[in-house]
């Protein structure tokens, strides 16, 4: 749950939709929206994490994947602090739909979202490899589990904030996006710790 709301913080294509959605609609349709993005967080989730579980049962793989995170969490952690551009929420004025919309409306732009397979596939490939992965036959579900409610607790708190701190939004992005960006970089120094040392 906490790598996923560390991992939704950072300003996005759907925490933008979440926060469009709350300033346009109110905070209800806004939950609803998010309910949808998570839920479907939540199956990519538990894809992703059978997917890591498979590939690190073969232990020449092991070495391979950790070169791999390492390169994931430095490009995202170098793409946050660098690149990410501060959001621009839309102000044009939409019409009332209804909660299930809303839903449908969160699922679709999460089902786009082309980085959340890759995502968890290496969190949990590095969870796995750390030990901080428990053989248990639950594993995967508790994971998906928390990983649906870390996402809809980083977008509630995005429908929150966008109702209270909108004017302010390119200040809190820049700063959202460095601290989740040294995050990556300390995780990125342990596994050089860990394949050198």
């Amino acid at each position: 749950m906490f790598l996923s709301l560390i991992g939704s913080l950072p300003p996005g294509f759907i925490s933008l939709l979440i926060a469009q959605t709350s300033i346009q609609r109110g905070m209800k349709p806004a939950l609803w929206a998010a309910a949808g993005a998570a839920s479907v967080e939540t199956v990519q989730a538990w894809l992703a994490s059978i997917a890591a579980v498979w590939v690190l049962a073969h232990p020449a793989v092991q070495t391979w994947f950790q070169y791999a995170a390492l390169i994931v969490f430095l490009s995202v952690g170098t793409y946050l602090m660098f690149f990410a551009p501060p959001p621009k929420p839309r102000t044009e004025v939409v019409t009332q739909v209804s909660t299930w919309q809303q839903f449908g409306k969160g699922m679709l732009v999460s089902i786009f979202n082309m980085m959340a397979m890759p995502y968890w596939f290496a969190y949990c490939g590095w969870l796995k490899m750390s030990g901080w992965w428990p053989e248990s036959p639950y594993s995967v579900v508790f994971f998906s589990i928390g990983v649906g409610l870390g996402t809809l607790s980083a977008l509630a708190l995005y429908a929150w904030a966008a109702q209270r701190v909108i004017e302010r939004s390119a200040e809190i992005a820049r700063s959202i996006n460095r601290i989740i960006a040294v995050i990556f970089y300390l995780l990125a120094c342990k596994i050089l710790v860990n394949l050198f040392w």
